[in-house]
């Protein structure tokens, strides 16, 4: 079954594709295509959340005792209709012949008018995933993946499971149990049926009575234990200080960080070119002794960087080098940002080229945690 995720203007590119490969490393069946139209657009309003109640209430629901919070209100935030995300799904549908049978997920950050986390339009496979605010529900340390495509898996399901809006508000629990039916009044409770991954067995005999393809129910229930063990893996990493192993793959040394749900970690060409030198020597490499490397760090490049004419190369690679300019320092300094991004700062510290002055400069991450 074809799933096309479909990426809203303001959604942030990197997020949007480390969450496609993301899906698409966890499922056998369900093929998740690319979708970035240009010509989307979303009509919608500025709301007001007055309070931390009205931002955390889904509608329907009950209103929790209050908890802290780090949002300044009143606070503004761009809303839509279902209607109108279901609109945009239909308009994509429209432009590209997309059969019924496939599935469009919107995946956005704008709010929607029931403050829901997700939903799908009834009779039709169109979805949204709300995209943003996660660390307000779930920490500052979130990795925004995991929730998106949770909701992705579990809206995937309630769809085969029930007919209408009527039942799935039948069938949902007020209390929670961690299970997805959840209703999630308070959406701060999410972080319990996310960190379970799982369904209770009255919602299992429910999934059964369905005649669902055997293979969508696997690859959501793949889907979101893979989100369970990336979390659980990056909470008990940092606590015990145990890095993630980094796989390299093929012919362009992607950088794959394989406990965290295969996150790859894009580098550009001449920032991979120095990582994967770097990380060829474990014993470091002083910086005035870079230029004895010159032929390896070339080779790298031009394989990574598609240029075909040398002397372009070797200008290049000269100016990296030129340790009277600031060009290698901005590099590393570039390789630190993402993987600081990737896996937060204290854990980062194993994957950085990092010494100090006057001393090698080294990848501190233990070899046998690297996969080549």
């Amino acid at each position: 079954m074809n799933i096309h995720l479909l990426r809203s203007p303001e959604l942030d590119e990197t997020l949007y594709r480390d969450t496609l490969h993301l899906l698409q490393g966890l499922v056998g069946y369900l093929s998740f295509i690319e979708s970035e139209p240009e010509d989307l657009e979303i009509s919608y309003e500025m709301r007001t959340f007055d309070d931390d109640q009205s931002f955390r209430k889904i509608n329907d629901g009950i209103v929790f005792e209050q908890k802290d919070t780090d949002y300044d209100f009143p606070l503004d935030r761009e809303e839509a209709s279902w209607r109108q995300l279901f609109e945009s799904c239909k308009a994509h549908r429209h432009v590209n012949n997309i059969p019924e049978e496939d599935a469009v997920v919107l995946l956005t950050d704008i709010y929607n008018n029931n403050n829901w986390f997700a939903a799908n339009e009834e009779g039709r496979r169109n979805f949204f995933i709300h995209t943003a605010d996660w660390d307000y529900y779930l920490g500052n340390s979130t990795d925004k993946r995991y929730p998106i495509a949770y909701h992705l898996a579990s809206s995937l399901l309630r769809y085969w499971m029930f007919d209408d809006y009527s039942q799935v508000l039948h069938y949902s629990h007020k209390d929670p149990r961690g299970c997805i039916m959840d209703f999630c009044s308070d959406k701060r409770e999410v972080i319990l049926k996310m960190r379970t991954a799982d369904v209770c067995g009255d919602c299992l005999d429910t999934l059964g009575e369905r005649d669902i393809d055997h293979r969508i129910i696997l690859d959501c229930f793949s889907i979101m234990d893979g989100v369970r063990s990336g979390m659980m893996f990056r909470s008990r990493s940092e606590k015990i200080n145990r890095p993630s192993r980094l796989e390299i793959r093929g012919e362009m040394k992607k950088l794959f960080l394989k406990d965290l749900g295969n996150l790859e970690v894009r580098l550009n060409p001449k920032e991979k070119s120095v990582y994967m030198l770097f990380l060829d020597h474990p014993e470091g490499i002083h910086l005035q002794d870079l230029h004895k490397h010159y032929d390896k760090l070339k080779g790298y490049y031009s394989r990574f960087s598609n240029i075909e004419d040398p002397d372009r190369i070797n200008g290049s690679l000269d100016r990296l080098l030129d340790l009277n300019t600031d060009n290698f320092h901005v590099v590393l300094s570039r390789i630190k940002r993402k993987f600081r991004k990737a896996v937060g700062d204290p854990m980062s510290r194993h994957y950085i080229i990092s010494g100090l002055r006057g001393e090698p400069r080294a990848i501190s991450l233990d070899r046998s945690l690297v996969i080549r």
